[in-house]
């Protein structure tokens, strides 16, 4: 069982830097700075964005691991038919083989 923490990750004074440029960091002069976020920094805007876009990276990682996933395993899966196919011909090959034997040597 996972145990979650029980103190809220929001309560600490965390400096937040614009999503779209590192370099600022958030405050009024921000298009998307909700005053909210001074009484509860829950609402910062920026820390809202920057969960989003953790939240979508973390996705698209996962659709990456799952792509991978699925290609070894088609590969896989190709890799057992041609085993098969190649088992199949070499045992009609030897079959072939034993039906076409030539007819006993004669000695004299």
């Amino acid at each position: 069982m996972i145990e979650m923490p029980d103190d809220n990750p929001f309560t600490e004074e965390v400096e937040q830097f614009c999503w779209r440029d590192s370099g600022r960091q958030c405050g009024g002069e921000c298009v998307a700075y909700d005053d909210r976020c001074e009484v509860d920094p829950i609402w910062s805007p920026c820390l809202l964005i920057n969960i989003k876009r953790a939240k979508a990276k973390s996705l698209a990682n996962l659709s990456v691991e799952t792509k991978r996933f699925n290609d070894r395993f088609v590969q896989d899966e190709e890799q057992v038919k041609r085993l098969e196919k190649l088992r199949a011909t070499e045992a009609y090959a030897r079959k072939v083989k034993e039906m076409d034997a030539p007819p006993p040597e004669i000695k004299t």
